[in-house]
């Protein structure tokens, strides 16, 4: 092998052509670029990029490097490396080398910190500073630095398709800085101090360089990894040109035991987390099937996945409790036919909705994928839903409905006028923490002075068709349908009795009426004192 390296003094790129397999090693939509190899000399120590190991050679040029896209290898690496060169300008050479346009996608870049040594997939040089070193795409991950990014290729992973979709779906396939070890070989990639290896942005599937262009990864499709019955496969989903218009997608042709997750984000919500959990999802998930609220809402989505004929899926709503009621709100104005089961990502401030299925009481920046894997696995339990009739001076109001509790009075003017601030400043409601506390200093000034008492006099209440009488000095009625109030409080509490046989459930069609005397008496419910 040596000897004949020796003898190619100009370039490696006829030799590659020769071998006749490193370009079939792409998907076959991918363009065909080869590298320009040519002989280098490494003054520092180099790895190379196709193997992992270190250039050395008892000679002045101890390696190649491609000129285009500074790609470096063993001379006797060279003939192996596939044609994916992008070229000294990635975003020509793609644009004038793809033939087919669903495949141009632009990236979504945004600024980001790394925290591990991280390499541009551009110049193929490490991202430096202090802070935010550089720029990822919010859904494929690839990495460049600020004065490359104008280079970038429009290549990031197609979601969907608007013109002829494919039949069969090949990995795609996206370069550096990766953790874990290789698929196949079971080489450390994480150690890996170059552009070293690659990752399936569908199934997740690592590989390093070498196994990359091996003979076994030739005819691979994707099986979409561990989440494949809960993708909606991009050959599934034709836009037909319309790419921003939602209800006109369709969707078909999904695998037999395919149970989407579609996911609702509300942006705006848990202080700038919605923002991160959804660039999370979109590498986990199909971005086509996360959908961002602030963009129509949930009802466009709801329309097209009915229309065609998409059962069974899920959702998974990101955000606080108002998220969850918005989608469920808009499942029942169109009168879905299939009901899906909702899972609900706390985001917000009370999050009680998740606190009593499963959810925890906030979503902190953890990994989401197991918290994705969970939710396609868990089981489905019935959860009732109340609608509220009013009438105001004998005029009948639109119908309201209630998943989590309703009440008048106390909680109600504090609720109304957080509302009201939120409205007014909104940019001050980007904390959970804040919100906490502007709650607590609404709370605390009803102590000196509040606008509601003495309710039993004025109101009348009847339960099952029966009156009610309220304790004196009543300042709010709370209905509750789920055992967590205001942030985890239990106001009804697990106690049973011989009138209360048996304790509080969501699923049981029943609601609980509970009346509070006072701020201290929202307090004392909150530190569990039921009283």
């Amino acid at each position: 092998m040596e000897s004949s390296t020796d003898d190619i003094t100009g370039s490696f790129q006829d030799l590659a052509l020769e071998t006749g397999t490193p370009e079939n090693r792409l998907p076959p939509w991918a363009p065909q670029n080869p590298h320009n190899f040519q002989p280098r000399h490494f003054s520092a120590i180099t790895a190379c990029e196709h193997c992992g190991h270190t250039i050395v050679a008892l000679e002045w040029n101890q390696g190649s490097a491609c000129t285009a896209c500074n790609f470096d290898v063993h001379k006797e690496c060279a003939a192996k490396v596939p044609h994916n060169c992008e070229g000294a300008d990635p975003k020509s050479t793609f644009a004038t080398l793809n033939k087919n346009p669903d495949y141009v996608v632009k990236h979504n870049f945004y600024l980001k910190h790394f925290d591990t040594i991280t390499f541009c997939n551009i110049c193929r040089k490490v991202l430096l500073g202090i802070g935010k070193q550089g720029y990822a795409c919010a859904v494929c991950k690839y990495v460049v630095h600020e004065e490359c990014m104008a280079k970038a290729a429009d290549n990031c992973a197609p979601t969907r398709f608007s013109t002829e979709v494919p039949k069969d779906f090949c990995h795609y396939w996206i370069e550096g800085n990766l953790d874990g070890k290789c698929h196949l070989c079971n080489v450390n990639l994480a150690a890996s101090t170059i552009m070293f290896g690659y990752r399936c942005f569908w199934c997740q599937q690592k590989v390093c360089s070498s196994c990359f262009a091996s003979a076994k990864l030739e005819t691979d499709t994707c099986d979409m990894g561990d989440l494949k019955n809960s993708i909606i496969p991009p050959t599934c989903i034709n836009t037909h040109g319309k790419d921003d218009d939602i209800s006109s997608w369709t969707v078909s042709n999904l695998p037999s035991n395919c149970e989407p997750l579609v996911v609702f984000i509300n942006r705006k919500s848990g202080g700038g987390m919605g923002e991160f959990v959804i660039r999370r999802l979109n590498t986990i998930l199909n971005p086509s099937q996360v959908f961002d609220l602030s963009k129509g809402g949930p009802k466009p989505a709801l329309q097209m996945l009915a229309k065609c004929g998409v059962k069974p899926y899920r959702i998974l709503a990101c955000g606080g409790d108002g998220t969850a009621g918005w989608v469920f709100q808009s499942i029942d104005d169109l009168k879905l036919e299939y009901r899906p089961p909702l899972a609900h990502l706390p985001l917000g401030t009370a999050n009680d909705l998740s606190r009593v299925t499963g959810m925890g009481p906030k979503y902190s920046g953890e990994d989401l994928l197991p918290i994705v894997k969970g939710v396609v696995k868990s089981d489905v339990v019935q959860f009732d839903r109340w609608t509220l009739d009013m009438e105001v001076d004998g005029v009948k109001q639109e119908t309201k409905y209630f998943n989590n509790y309703f009440s008048v009075g106390l909680d109600a003017l504090i609720a109304l006028e957080f509302h009201e601030a939120r409205n007014k400043n909104p940019e001050q409601f980007k904390s959970v923490v804040f919100n906490h506390a502007k709650y607590a200093q609404l709370a605390a000034s009803k102590l000196i002075a509040s606008e509601v008492s003495d309710l039993d006099k004025t109101l009348k209440v009847k339960i099952d068709g029966r009156d009610a009488r309220l304790p004196d000095g009543t300042q709010e009625i709370l209905i509750i349908n789920i055992p967590s109030y205001m942030a985890g409080t239990d106001a009804w509490g697990d106690a049973t009795d011989e009138v209360f046989p048996n304790k509080q459930s969501f699923s049981d069609g029943l609601i609980e009426v509970v009346t509070v005397s006072s701020v201290i008496h929202l307090g004392q419910l909150q530190a569990g004192a039921n009283t």
